[in-house]
């Protein structure tokens, strides 16, 4: 019987060879690694499976030669995280760069452990460092994710130079983004020293842009007991970005009032991503594509109040025309328009619809958008027109008459909204002098 049998042999296109051994009577798996033209083939491991160790040999010329044997210790297989080989670790050799940087030649052992902790023993004037096995596969894992973000930016390099010597082969649009957001990334940024003093323009223009679209996603509450608002901040740039929300509203309006441009779909856009600034009594917006109804047409958003309350929205645009006078031989009474007139049938439905499923509804938003919802008494809130259009007291009175005559809704007019902001901007800057 022979003591070393082959279990597995892999042939690469280009003529490399990788097999599994085992020798039977030491009970270790073996693989090797022959490249073609080499005669000597690169032993990748070997597994101890009955002692479950291994030893893990990396191929790597930047490493002096204590760093590329690594002892692993606790596993019956190879475990995650070792190339399959011989290069070394999935997510590169920077741990061993970093100790090779650090201690020099003084590392005279590697050790992987499963049950261990991470330590270093001194024997001498030589170290031994056993690494616990989630240590490095946390370290890894880390490692790995940089590589990933780091492949678009690399290929982006390659393209921008590319395209700017030979833009007729390659065109922009190749150009990737890459970047993808892991949670617990930037408290980590955050929480480091000195950064403050370092901040340029283009990192408070950043931040600010950031913390208004911010606030407007209605995050910043926590809990029912912790409740931040955009009054509670002191800081001028904060009275910068509402005035230029002021003068982007204001432009918006203008537009749409002189060029009849503007159509529903971008109010809806626009307000939902300043609504809660707008209002400042909602914390959460529930979107029309989140919101499931029976045959009941769907509002365009739900918003949450800090209460956890829930109120409708439906959006048309300021140029919607709210009242019409209808043929009347009495005193020439304005009525709502249809369109207004439709727009409160539908917001009424939905709420008589949202009221009798209640139950169901606040199941839904507790299941899957982690919202303690409270269905009261919803209010509805139509946003239409301009207060532009009451051309005499009589509108005037009029719409006031019939707003103030609906049960469930409201009319709310655009340059309403906008004067409500104004104010909120001068009250800002009134506690502002006074403190």
């Amino acid at each position: 019987m022979k003591d070393i049998i082959e279990l597995k042999r892999e042939e690469r296109g280009n003529g490399d060879i990788l097999l599994e051994l085992k020798d039977v009577k030491k009970n270790q798996i073996i693989k090797q690694y022959l490249k073609s033209g080499e005669e000597k083939p690169h032993i990748i491991y070997k597994l101890d499976i009955s002692k479950k160790k291994m030893v893990y040999y990396i191929r790597d010329r930047n490493l002096p030669d204590e760093l590329k044997t690594i002892f692993v210790n606790g596993y019956s297989k190879r475990p995650d995280g070792f190339k399959k080989y011989g290069q070394g670790f999935t997510g590169g050799n920077y741990l061993l760069y970093v100790l090779d940087e650090k201690f020099k030649d003084k590392i005279s052992k590697i050790t992987i452990s499963k049950d261990d902790k991470t330590k270093f023993s001194k024997k001498k004037d030589k170290y031994e460092f056993t690494i616990n096995y989630k240590d490095f596969k946390l370290i890894n894992t880390n490692l790995w994710n940089i590589s990933l973000e780091r492949a678009p930016r690399s290929k982006n390099a390659i393209i921008n130079h590319l395209h700017n010597v030979l833009p007729e082969y390659f065109d922009e649009k190749m150009l990737e983004d890459g970047f993808t957001y892991k949670k617990g990334e930037l408290s980590k940024i955050l929480e480091k020293n000195k950064i403050l003093e370092n901040l340029d323009k283009n990192d408070i223009e950043a931040i600010n842009k950031f913390y208004m679209e911010f606030i407007h996603s209605g995050q910043m509450i926590n809990d029912k007991e912790k409740i931040i608002q955009i009054t509670s901040n002191k800081t001028e740039w904060v009275k910068i970005e509402l005035e230029e929300l002021i003068k982007t509203f204001e432009k918006n309006m203008d537009d749409c009032l002189k060029n009849k441009k503007k159509l529903e779909s971008f109010w809806q856009t626009f307000l939902k991503q300043y609504i809660i600034l707008l209002t400042k009594k909602y914390r959460k917006i529930i979107e029309k594509n989140n919101i499931k109804t029976g045959k009941t047409k769907i509002p365009d958003f739900m918003l949450v109040d800090i209460y956890n309350y829930i109120d409708i929205y439906e959006i048309k645009t300021p140029i919607t025309s709210v009242l019409a006078k209808l043929p009347d031989k009495g005193r020439g009474n304005y009525y709502f328009s249809t369109e207004i007139s439709k727009a409160i049938s539908q917001v009424e439905n939905y709420i008589y619809e949202l009221t009798i499923n209640a139950h169901a509804k606040q199941n839904e938003f507790r299941n899957e958008y982690g919202i303690d919802a409270k269905i009261i008494k919803p209010r509805g809130y139509i946003i239409a027109g301009a207060r532009s259009q009451l051309k005499n007291r009589k509108m005037e009175d009029d719409f006031r008459l019939l707003n103030n005559g609906l049960k469930n809704v409201e009319i709310i007019f655009y340059d309403d909204l906008l004067a409500n902001l104004k104010h909120f901007l001068e009250r800002l800057g009134d506690k502002s002098k006074k403190e």
